[in-house]
């Protein structure tokens, strides 16, 4: 038998450069896209915010009727929820509201109340729909009142473009910092040397 020298594991391998030194980092570009991306969907969100028609839309204007289904359940919303309703001077237990559509004339709906002290931030009640098709939804005392989840009722997109853009925001700008905190250490370090 004859003896092999083995050379240790490391010897044989070159040296690598190391990875930092041969790529510049992604993570500068990567920040500022996506703290432009979240300023952007911010933006959008705002414009968007004022063009739909729900209870928690700035400046929407309740519609006169709603697409409702027989036999499902719908809230009752205002702009403010339960805090309002109590402000215009309606009790959450005295909310009296009706529906009016073609072959029920108006029918007063059976309510599930919200209290004060809810977490519901707009919706004040919910009720099972007695028909479907168009029905105009009222309630004594009270004026702009929406049904947020009618059937006909449009998609929250600003809610969307608010997430997205929340969310890109808390992604970039902690990313944006770290390399600009990496970069000022950098430079120290280069001053040192």
């Amino acid at each position: 038998m004859s003896e092999v020298d083995v050379a240790p594991a490391s010897a044989s391998r070159p040296p690598t450069p190391s990875s930092n030194a041969t790529k510049p980092s992604l993570r500068p570009a990567a920040a500022v896209l996506l703290v432009v991306l979240g300023l952007g969907l911010v933006v959008l969100w705002r414009i968007a915010s004022g063009t739909e028609q729900h209870s928690w839309d700035r400046g929407a204007v309740a519609p006169a009727v709603v697409e409702l289904t027989g036999g499902h359940t719908y809230a009752i919303s205002i702009a403010g929820g339960v805090p309002t309703e109590v402000e215009d001077g309606v009790s959450p237990d005295e909310l009296s509201c009706s529906a009016s559509a073609s072959g029920i004339g108006t029918q007063r709906l059976t309510l599930a109340d919200e209290q004060e002290g809810t977490k519901a931030t707009n919706q004040i009640a919910s009720f099972v729909s007695p028909v479907t098709g168009s029905v105009e939804v009222a309630c004594r005392g009270l004026t702009g009142v929406f049904v947020d989840d009618a059937d006909g009722a449009g998609f929250d997109w600003a809610g969307v473009l608010l997430w997205f853009g929340v969310a890109a925001l808390a992604v970039g700008l902690p990313l944006g910092l770290s390399t600009l905190r990496e970069s000022v250490r950098a430079g120290d370090d280069d001053e040192i040397e």
